[in-house]
């Protein structure tokens, strides 16, 4: 894979990439709609590692499957070009980036019962994918603004599509942090990218994506527990009133698998086990603290679930990591407990 020597010139972006007798080169252009916006050369090098990462070839397409991570990472750098007035770098890349993520398929990450196939389907690719921060929280307005805005699942949604939107921005400041820095400790010098001569090969049809890895019968377990007691919950407006109404065969179901006592009664260690097993919702709220429980309780619930969202992030899952911790900063014991919480 070739990697893209990029050149600005005249308000153009010249993607170049030489053959393997390094005699003959290839050639792709597009014209750029901003006027005198050269693109700096410290984000001509992000946007070179950008479609290499893509795997973009001469032909203006991308050799074969793509990682998801680099796709998001290419949509991110795009959004932070467009803020910076950098359109026709953003849309090059976006470009790209379409056509590597059309070789992935979509992961259901999130569900919202009721909710039409073709929205759920942008929401799952967005999640997937996205990088604008912009975009993201126009997708959290418009599901806010829908029927089913108000349910349990829907609302949880946006919040993580709210905390994705926040996390994009900061991955944003702290690239460009990092370019002032290193600005600062050497001066800058014209770009030059040296391209090893190497082979193009361009696939004929795309090479299929592994399937993804199949769930075991605890996590699937664990997802349809969490699916059922929000429903109930937003059903019901309040933990309390909810109290008697869940499907505790459902609960039972997952504890035996989980190892844990069968009593069908979602309390703070059912729905830690259920964090554990590896869960992207938003859990629902504990239902049944133990009659003695207090603040001190709740308090050590939720440090648990946060402990679960720090080994999450460290595995590069950002997405169950927003969960487990909007899940923790929204339990504050609604369920009852002996005494209140505090400020």
């Amino acid at each position: 894979m070739a990697i893209p020597a990029i050149v600005l010139l005249g308000g153009a972006v010249v993607f170049l990439l030489a053959a393997t007798s390094g005699k003959k080169k290839t050639a792709a252009t597009t014209t750029s709609a901003e006027s005198g916006n050269t693109l700096p050369q410290e984000q001509q090098v992000q946007l070179a590692l950008a479609l290499q990462n893509l795997k973009a070839n001469a032909n203006g397409g991308v050799d074969g499957p793509v990682d998801s991570s680099a796709i998001a990472q290419a949509n991110t750098l795009a959004a932070s070009f467009e803020e910076k007035g950098y359109l026709t770098a953003a849309n090059v890349l976006r470009g790209y980036a379409k056509q590597a993520a059309a070789w992935v398929p979509t992961k259901t990450q999130v569900t919202v019962t009721g909710l039409d196939a073709a929205t759920l389907e942008k929401i799952n690719r967005a999640l997937q994918f996205e990088g604008s921060p912009k975009v993201l929280r126009e997708i959290a307005a418009s599901l806010r603004s829908h029927p089913l805005g108000n349910t349990a699942e829907a609302q949880n949604l946006i919040l993580m599509l709210e905390a994705m939107a926040t996390q994009k921005e900061a991955q944003a400041k702290t690239s460009d942090a990092i370019i002032e820095i290193d600005k600062a400790i050497k001066k800058a010098e014209p770009l030059v990218i040296v391209t090893p001569p190497v082979d193009i090969v361009v696939p004929v049809t795309p090479t299929p994506q592994p399937a993804p890895k199949a769930k075991t019968p605890r996590e699937i377990a664990a997802d349809t527990m969490i699916t059922s007691l929000s429903r109930v919950q937003s059903q019901y407006a309040t933990v309390k009133a909810a109290k008697g109404k869940e499907d505790k065969s459902i609960v039972s179901k997952f504890q035996k698998l989980a190892g844990l006592k069968q009593d069908g009664l979602t309390g703070p260690g059912t729905l830690l086990a259920a964090a554990q097993a590896g869960i992207t919702q938003v859990l629902p709220l504990v239902m049944y603290w133990p009659k003695s429980a207090t603040a001190k309780n709740v308090l050590a619930y939720r440090s648990a679930l946060l402990t679960e969202a720090d080994k999450a992030e460290s595995t590069g899952d950002t997405m169950r990591a927003s969960a487990l911790r909007n899940s923790a900063a929204r339990e504050r014991g609604q369920a009852g407990i002996v005494d209140s919480m505090p400020a």
